[in-house]
């Protein structure tokens, strides 16, 4: 199995992402700064990271679909590098 920091999200890859004893990222290979966080409930959820320490969660992997959240991380990763950015 490859790292889980050289992973491409998919939606495979969503529905996968087993629980475990702590909580877990999957960093994107595509799209730095994009990641699933795994709760060791199993609850899965979208975030976007643009410095160290500074992410937001974008929603719930159950009620929001990647292609949407990949589209949001986008935007607030370019808003971010241009300094456009509100939180």
């Amino acid at each position: 199995m490859p790292k889980l920091s050289s992973i491409r999200i998919t939606d495979k890859t969503v529905k996968n992402a087993k629980p475990r004893e702590k909580t877990y990222d999957i960093r994107d290979a595509v799209l730095r700064g994009f990641m699933l966080k795994v709760q060791p409930s199993g609850s899965k959820s979208f975030y976007v990271e643009w410095d160290r320490g500074k992410r937001i969660r974008i929603g719930d992997a159950a009620l929001i679909t990647l292609k949407r959240a990949r589209e949001i991380a986008k935007q607030r990763l370019i808003k971010e590098k241009y300094g456009e950015a509100t939180t």
